[in-house]
């Protein structure tokens, strides 16, 4: 679905009848919303307890509650109830998914932090018997006669070792305040894996929870602020909406749309009739509504969903069209283009039908000293000009199936400081969703291929013969995996890399 927003219609402009009945409309709007969503948490509790309830149908009873509104303003409140109900409960399984992982982490840690509090007693012990012996194994500490040394860690690297002169100071300065210390961490951990399996224990006894709308702070801040409280009863009734249905003739039998005057007809039913809104415009969809709107004099008729939400002073009407996504291009007769990602800059190669290079560049786009939403514009401007080389040469794109996660940049920290920035400053998975979200928007076809040696093939075969980039020379390797003949291109003979390190090396 597409979302097109209107111009502000500030309720100055308006005739106080119309504000009167569309604040009317929208508390009728929001007292059906409620009841709806209360009677059906209602009954998926009683169906977690086993109770057992006669069928009562949500829209009879609704129709008994509230018989003055209209027809379509109650299904969709009926629709809304049965969404956000589903919504939060999808929610509660992420997040039961989300506890139950973060549970087992925490357990993980506990144990290997018992273990190690463990073998620190051992030493203890071993040291008020007078025997302190280390194992042959044991990398952290030795003994060197009277002394003992303490291997410390620092980047991955033993580079500080503590020397003590005497088993007592080894004992008063290292041993027993690391004792002191891992108490601690073990508390802290059993705290933490209480609260996480109470936390889940909600759960696992058919939790269904509710939902406060108008949102909890509001509500509690309510409670002793009078201004509060009128804030949080106007978010609770503050809009209205109305969902489309592709049997009216203007796709929707509450909203109707002019074209040509520009305004909007609400129909309020036969006690209070139609009320119109002057000037509605909308800035970023004018000509696709309009087109919508053509389509349906055509007699191609196209659900339209209109909300109104009250801003306190003025109004903002929604529009939700059907998407219309064009035909993706997949075909590769012609050649494809081959999209490498790195950091700063997408490296670009056009391939012909036979897999040959045809033409090659790089798109920069610029992430230093920029915030986090100007380094997404430049990026989204950048992916915008990778795609239109597709458009114009009606090849699709080609990228490489790559993942990364926060866990894989930690896991892989050195003692190179500008390595690990640059490694966080790497945006690949904004650069990826920016490409294929303008591809899909253009109608460009996106393949995804096997991302293992395409820098090190690059380097190895033909470099030497394009004389260019190896960034360049890798999208080429990429692109000619995803056609048919070069699919399982392998390694050159006789050379293979012993570790991703020297992968790394190579690539630089």
């Amino acid at each position: 679905m597409q979302t097109f927003f209107s111009n502000r219609i500030y309720k100055s402009d308006l005739d106080d009848s119309v504000v009167s009945a569309l604040s009317e409309l929208m508390q009728e709007y929001s007292s059906v919303l409620y009841f709806a969503y209360a009677d059906i948490v209602r009954r998926a509790r009683d169906k977690a307890k086993g109770k057992t309830s006669p069928f009562e149908s949500l829209y009879f009873k609704v129709k008994d509650k509230y018989p003055s509104v209209i027809t379509y303003l109650r299904n969709t409140a009926i629709r809304e109830a049965e969404s956000t109900h589903s919504a939060r409960l999808e929610l509660l399984k992420n997040e039961k998914s989300v506890v139950l992982k973060r549970l087992s982490n925490t357990k993980q840690k506990l144990k290997k932090a018992e273990e190690q509090r463990n073998k620190l007693l051992k030493y203890k012990e071993m040291l008020i018997n007078g025997n302190l012996v280390f194992d042959n194994k044991q990398r952290t500490f030795k003994k060197d006669g009277d002394k003992v040394l303490v291997f410390r860690e620092k980047n991955h690297k033993r580079q500080l070792v503590a020397v003590y002169e005497n088993e007592y100071l080894f004992e008063c300065s290292f041993l027993q305040p690391k004792l002191n210390a891992l108490r601690t961490r073990i508390g802290l951990l059993k705290c933490k894996i209480n609260k996480l399996e109470e936390r889940l224990s909600f759960f696992n006894n058919h939790y269904i929870p509710a939902v406060q709308f108008g949102t909890k702070r509001l509500r509690r801040q309510g409670i002793k602020d009078e201004t509060k409280q009128q804030e949080y009863l106007r978010k609770r009734s503050n809009r209205f909406a109305v969902s489309g249905r592709a049997d009216s003739k203007v796709g929707n039998f509450v909203f109707s749309y002019d074209t040509d005057s520009n305004s909007l007809k609400i129909y309020l039913g036969k006690s209070v009739g139609v009320i119109t809104i002057p000037t509605v415009v909308f800035p970023y969809g004018q000509d696709k509504i309009i087109n919508y709107y053509s389509k349906q004099r055509l007699e191609i008729n196209q659900p339209i969903t209109f909300s109104d939400e009250d801003k306190d002073k003025y109004y903002i009407i929604k529009c939700e069209l059907k998407e219309e996504s064009p035909d993706c291009n997949y075909s590769k007769a012609d050649g494809v283009i081959g999209v490498d990602c790195n950091l700063g800059f997408y490296s670009v190669c056009e391939t012909t039908e036979d897999g040959s290079l045809k033409q090659s560049g790089d798109y920069v786009y610029e992430w230093k000293q920029k915030t986090r939403n100007q380094t997404k514009y430049n990026i989204e401007q950048t992916a915008k000009a990778v795609v239109d080389i597709a458009v114009s040469t009606h090849k699709p794109l080609v990228i490489e199936r790559l993942k990364f996660s926060t866990k894989d940049k930690l896991s892989n920290y050195n003692d190179n400081s500008l390595k690990n920035f640059n490694r966080n400053m790497f945006a690949y998975n904004k650069m990826i969703y920016a490409l294929k979200a303008r591809a899909a928007k253009e109608g460009v076809g996106v393949f995804e291929v096997n991302p293992v040696y395409t820098s090190f093939i690059a380097k190895m075969k033909y470099v030497p013969y394009y004389k260019r980039s190896i960034h360049q020379l890798a999208a080429l390797v990429i692109g000619r995996r995803c056609l048919f003949p070069y699919r399982n291109e392998k390694l050159p003979k006789n050379e293979k890399t012993s570790s991703w390190s020297e992968l790394y090396k190579i690539k630089k």
